[in-house]
């Protein structure tokens, strides 16, 4: 019985742990911020939100076939996944065109598909990315601050969120529209 304490304890404080390091215990700070504009590369996804890691993760090789060197993502999602259901949720993920890579759009026109999201004022929130559980985790941990925010002040929560993947930073840089 001892032991099974000792070994229960073990791994409670190893989950612990784990949470802690991932970000699941820091404050979300919500900012004011301008961004943008984006241009990108993106592919449709229609379904949960869960499975546009793979389309994401194909585009950016063709992309990188193409000679196009993304370092950041972005992804769209139209939705709020309580409130549509999963197989109904749409979203648009793709990789960031770096401005050395503007030029390389026009002969790529007929194999992507380009968008370009202007500069807006945005309300913004971090979460860090350490391993491929960080974007599951992040969403759990953000969008709850978010709706908090706008219940706060009165507000209906956007129904579209963007999620800015900053691979260089290590970090998810979550938006809303005000």
């Amino acid at each position: 019985m001892k032991i099974a304490l000792i070994v229960i304890a073990i791994v409670i404080v190893a989950v612990i742990a784990f949470l802690y390091y991932m970000g699941m215990f820091s404050k979300v700070e919500i900012k004011e911020e301008k961004k943008g504009p984006f241009t990108f590369a993106y592919v449709e996804h229609i379904g949960p939100y869960s499975g546009v890691g793979k389309p994401m993760m194909e585009l950016d090789k063709k992309m990188r076939e193409a000679g196009f060197d993304s370092k950041h993502g972005l992804g769209i999602y139209y939705g709020d996944p309580k409130k549509v259901e999963k197989d109904k949720l749409r979203s648009e993920v793709g990789s960031i065109i770096t401005q050395e890579d503007m030029a390389k759009m026009d002969e790529n026109q007929d194999k992507f598909n380009f968008k370009t999201l202007e500069e807006k004022d945005y309300l913004t929130a971090e979460f860090p990315i350490k391993n491929i559980m960080s974007y599951m985790f992040g969403p759990m941990k953000v969008y709850p601050v978010f709706n908090k925010y706008f219940e706060e002040k009165g507000m209906e929560a956007p129904s579209v969120g963007i999620e800015y993947y900053d691979m260089e930073g290590k970090k998810i840089i979550f938006m809303m529209e005000r």
